[in-house]
């Protein structure tokens, strides 16, 4: 990463706070398999808890650690303890608008010791600040900006980047136009055409070029970030699956749906059930 130039990455880099809470826990306590548009950031203090992903993997953690889930499918369940509590996050880094930084990066699942107790730390500070009267949206905009970026550091200390992280990013940075473009226009079609006019290239140069940079063809990759467009609107609004999908560009609530499951495993009904209070 270091070949990377400082000043490249951040013109393209975003965070954004999406919610957080100190939330005491008591037994019996646990989520439901949850697929979550965001980063989940949860530290356990007073018990201990699993985590359980895919393919009935399991890990432990103990009092005081960390569960940290990029867009990660899981379950928690807490399995003891006196005067729980989950200091969490759900939060966003992403880079060209669209892409989750942390999904580029091998990370722990279970963070563990004092790293852990400042994730929790910062969680605790982001809820305060996104908790303050809105006198002055600046200034707390500002501080939620500087602790973000604070986490952000030590995330990346506790991971690395996926070996092809340099090369994904320069294949990337060339068609960052166009994601911008996909991201601030999902609720419209869009056509090849106008796409590889923001790329600046012709029609089939540019179709070839994009899916070599991301393995998929330019409207499969539209489609992609309108259903996680979708995700994000079922978690965090109370729009119905209807209107959901009107907002993302899609005419059809039953086409909709039927792409949702595909994508997510689950249909739009089901999904925001999921999204559980134990954060």
């Amino acid at each position: 990463m270091a070949t990377l130039a400082a000043r490249e990455l951040s013109e393209h880099l975003r965070f954004h706070y999406r919610d957080g809470r100190v939330t005491p826990l008591t037994l019996p306590h646990e989520t439901p398999w949850r697929f979550m548009p965001w980063t989940v950031i949860a530290q356990i203090s007073g018990g201990t808890f699993d985590v359980i992903l895919p393919g009935d993997r399991r890990e432990a953690g103990r009092a005081g650690d960390c569960l940290l889930a990029p867009d990660l499918r899981h379950r928690l369940v807490l399995t003891s303890g006196r005067r729980v509590r989950s200091r969490w996050a759900h939060l966003d880094f992403t880079l060209f608008e669209s892409l989750n930084l942390l999904t580029l990066f091998e990370l722990p699942v279970i963070v563990r010791g004092p790293a852990a107790r400042r994730l929790g730390e910062l969680c605790e500070r982001m809820a305060a600040t996104a908790g303050r009267s809105p006198q002055d949206d600046l200034l707390q905009a500002v501080a939620l900006e500087h602790l973000g970026f604070e986490m952000l550091e030590l995330l990346l200390r506790l991971g690395r980047p996926r070996e092809d992280f340099v090369p994904f990013f320069s294949r990337t940075q060339r068609f960052a136009a166009v994601l911008g473009l996909i991201a601030r226009e999902h609720s419209r079609a869009l056509t090849v055409k106008e796409l590889a006019t923001a790329a600046g290239l012709s029609p089939s140069r540019f179709q070839a070029a994009f899916r070599e940079a991301f393995g998929v063809s330019p409207m499969a990759y539209v489609r992609n970030h309108r259903l996680e467009q979708g995700r994000l609107l079922l978690s965090s609004t109370d729009l119905t699956a209807r209107q959901v999908a009107g907002r993302v560009g899609y005419r059809d609530a039953f086409h909709f749906s039927r792409h949702f499951k595909r994508r997510f495993g689950v249909s739009p009904t089901p999904f925001r059930r999921s999204i559980h209070p134990f954060q």
